[in-house]
């Protein structure tokens, strides 16, 4: 409760009770889950009638009456404590009491900055995040060994090749193969060793899919709702994220099927197109196209995009048809120039096309009537589209605010606001250690009397995952006595009702993430530096394509050493991949390996000890305890 106060409602001081004050509801408990991240609000407080408050809120009866107060919007406000500025904000105007025709008291709430955070997202989905799409790239076997040993960085609107560590988007060693017969060993026949599946082929490219920077998606997040996560936790310069990357998996099996993303995109070929204004005349530009289908059928998307800005200018769908098909659109043009592109696209659809009689037509008519045109043809013959990784068609299917709160629950993140757009997060340790002010509250504690009362004691903690069929998991819960289908990685506490017999209820904490038990491979007894992750069902006798649920991992990127196997990349014809950018595939010595633990081993993903996969020893360190 804050009794020194004083209010200022659009820059006017509003007479108040002197004895009344305002309770401001807040606490960190709220913090520490983003879905009730909201701004400070207070209690429903009054306001007397004055000539002063009565001027502020005249009218606000009817909104629309000129100059008076609007009760339908929130109106700026501050409180202030002893003179000094203490929250900024917004008040409402509840209710108010009238007494023989004429107010009396003004029932109002403060709201401090900001909004709250589910209003904000609301059940948007991490495909709704379309700005993901700057990390499109064209599927093939090149691009894929790039991503594997140097991975793909966003560069001036197109994908290059990465320099290892910290890459934008991965392709980790995380197989997702049709069934056991493609499970990895080490093969030690060749020379040197090499990595090899159980029917002796090398590791096929189309059984791997991508990962995407955590810190990219929530990127992404700012910019699709104009907020600012602000700290030095969520930044790359923070081990403990900076090797965080999702999965991009919400299919079992591999990633290209009959719903692959197709596009082709392509530049007008006139370039600019100008257009000229007159203040008396109108323009506007004309776009027509024919699109032949030569090979598929099924639907697919015709767009025509003005380049200097971005804007998508024509949106169709037409199904294919080797019978030429009209889109066409009239823009209403400004005196600037235009750069048209053009991208026809599909998800198993059309596969060949011909785009014919591309005409882009400048139309002028003068005040008169008369009607001057500009006109420019042009065609695209034996275009093939190319299968393109479409990242929020590949990125799993989880609502924002869920993922959003299992990072946080995860390294026990707090946030508030710290103005309208910035929210301040970080670990719940640091929140407390930032402030070295020590605050003497003997004076206003009433010690004659006071209750005790004892401390809440659970019967169950629960720290886990969301639970897996995964084969590997699997056969782990059967060795070590854990229940089908319970999580690993977990940390669970339950009283036994005879050593400790507590009369609290349930505390438990469930990530919406699969913890994926990742393997590293031996070779006669000798453990080599591979590191690798299956995607398969826990069906026992014959496991297939598995699915699961997101999976936030660490990505660390080693280097094979001379006694370490070689991996080869394979295409479905059995030849190794090659690529110039990253030589030949039998050689690279560079990958980037699913795991545990962060490069610096100062961060785990786990909630209690377990073994380190990268190096098959036990740490205690884990997001509940420190690692050093």
């Amino acid at each position: 409760m804050i009794n020194d106060v004083t209010i200022y409602i659009n820059n006017t001081k509003v007479d108040t009770f002197g004895d009344e004050g305002v309770a401001i509801n807040d606490s960190i408990k709220k913090y520490k889950d983003p879905k009730k991240i909201f701004t400070q609000f207070s209690a429903p407080f009054t306001l007397p009638s004055s000539p002063t408050n009565n001027i502020l809120f005249s009218h606000w009866y009817n909104p629309d009456i000129s100059g008076g107060f609007d009760a339908r919007k929130y109106q700026a406000a501050e409180l202030r404590i002893g003179g000094m500025p203490f929250r900024k904000g917004t008040i409402v105007l509840n209710n108010v009491k009238m007494k023989d025709k004429n107010p009396e008291l003004y029932n109002v709430t403060f709201i401090g900055q900001g909004r709250n955070l589910t209003d904000l997202i609301g059940e948007d989905k991490l495909a709704s995040l379309s700005g993901l799409d700057q990390y499109n790239h064209d599927y093939s076997a090149a691009n894929v060994l790039t991503g594997f040993v140097l991975g793909l960085n966003e560069s001036g609107g197109s994908m290059v090749a990465g320099t290892g560590a910290g890459a934008d988007v991965i392709y980790p060693l995380i197989y997702h193969p049709p069934d056991v017969g493609f499970t990895l060993e080490i093969d030690i026949t060749p020379s040197p060793d090499t990595i090899r599946d159980q029917n002796s082929k090398g590791v096929y490219y189309h059984y791997l899919k991508p990962s995407i920077k955590v810190l990219n998606v929530i990127d992404e997040i700012e910019a699709k709702y104009g907020i600012t996560f602000s700290s030095d936790f969520l930044t790359t310069s923070n081990a403990a994220v900076d090797d965080l990357y999702l999965h991009l998996h919400n299919k079992a099996g591999q990633l290209v099927g009959g719903d692959e993303y197709q596009e082709k995109l392509f530049d007008y070929t006139a370039n600019t197109f100008s257009a000229f204004a007159e203040p008396t005349e109108t323009q506007t530009v004309l776009l027509d196209l024919d699109i032949n289908v030569d090979t598929g059928t099924g639907e697919y998307g015709v767009q025509v995009i003005d380049d200097n800005t971005g804007e998508i200018v024509m949106n169709r769908t037409a199904s294919g048809s080797s019978t030429p098909t009209s889109f066409n659109t009239e823009l209403s043009a400004l005196d600037r120039d235009y750069n048209f592109k053009v991208r026809v696209f599909t998800e198993g659809g059309i596969t060949q096309f011909d785009i014919t009689n591309f005409t882009v037509t400048e139309r002028l008519v003068d005040s008169g009537g008369t009607t001057d045109t500009d006109t420019v043809l042009a065609t695209y013959s034996n275009q093939t589209l190319v299968s393109t990784i479409k990242i929020t068609s590949q990125i799993p299917d989880i609502k924002i605010m869920d993922f959003l709160t299992g990072i946080f629950q995860t390294f026990n993140l707090v946030a508030y606001y710290t103005s309208d757009t910035e929210i301040y997060v970080d670990t719940l340790d640091d929140f407390y250690a930032a402030s070295s002010v020590e605050w003497d509250l003997n004076s206003y504690v009433e010690s004659d009397e006071h209750l005790v009362k004892k401390s809440q004691l659970y019967k169950i903690i629960d720290f886990g995952w969301k639970s897996s069929g995964s084969y590997l998991v699997t056969r782990r819960n059967e060795i070590t006595n854990i229940p089908k289908g319970m999580g690993y990685g977990f940390n669970l506490f339950q009283d036994d009702g005879e050593t400790f017999v507590f009369d609290g209820g349930e505390y438990k904490i469930e990530l919406p993430f699969e913890k994926v038990l990742f393997e590293q491979e031996d070779a006669s007894g000798t453990y080599r530096n591979i590191l690798w992750g299956l995607y398969l069902d826990d069906d026992e006798t014959d496991p297939k394509e598995y699915k699961g649920e997101p999976l936030v991992f660490y990505a660390r990127y080693l280097t094979l050493g001379a006694s370490d196997p070689t991996i080869e990349l394979w295409n479905a014809s059995d030849a190794v991949i090659t690529n110039g950018t990253v030589g030949n595939g039998q050689t690279h010595d560079d990958y980037f390996a699913p795991c545990n633990q962060n490069t610096e081993e100062s961060f785990m993903i786990n909630w209690d000890s377990e073994i380190v996969v990268v190096r098959l020893s036990v740490s205690s360190c884990s997001v509940c305890y420190n690692c050093v």
